[in-house]
């Protein structure tokens, strides 16, 4: 792995587990000793600053539930799913947080349409703008979507597409979850 890299994930972690929420002049000055004691820039110094600074790598059940309810436009939820798309292009390409089933999708009255029970109902209105159903787009397969059904957009991707998005190829599990 690149620096590039390295040093984007390190700092979206920092960012998802709020390293610089206080004593932000303590944390830059330990981690501006930690670079300053590096005889080479050729590795970025993950592991010391991750020492130096008590952060874990891992994120606890709780830490992943919160940030799956990380709602949609917030501040972590464009962090979020960087991580989930760590190969993306950031410096070429811009990416749009778009809802994997369209938000119009789970009005209540869509939903009753269905006849889904009052707790169905309630269920798919709390999880529907949470990163549970947020993907990155580029801006161009964002607009070639717009507010499309998914069952109908879901047809005109590639595997390729599906792959790196994690859509299995299985089209009929889709007609079950929005039937």
């Amino acid at each position: 792995m690149n620096n590039q890299i390295i040093i984007q994930k390190w700092l979206i972690l920092c960012l998802l587990k709020n390293v610089f929420a206080s004593s932000v002049d303590a944390t830059l000055k330990n981690i501006q000793e930690i670079i300053l004691k590096q005889d080479s820039f050729n590795i970025f110094p993950i592991g010391q600053l991750n020492n130096k600074l008590n952060i874990s790598t891992v994120f606890s059940d709780l830490e992943i539930e919160n940030l799956l309810l990380t709602n949609y436009g917030t501040k972590y939820s464009f962090l979020i799913l960087s991580l989930i798309y760590p190969d993306r292009d950031w410096k070429d390409k811009v990416f749009h947080e778009d809802h994997i089933f369209p938000k119009s999708e789970f009005s209540e009255a869509k939903l009753k349409q269905r006849n889904y029970d009052d707790a169905k109902i309630l269920e798919y209105r709390k999880y529907y703008d949470t990163v549970l159903n947020l993907q990155l787009l580029t801006d161009s397969e964002n607009l070639e979507k717009k507010a499309q059904d998914f069952s109908s957009w879901i047809t005109t991707r590639d595997d390729n597409f599906k792959n790196r998005h994690m859509i299995p190829n299985n089209i009929s599990i889709f007609k079950i979850i929005i039937s």
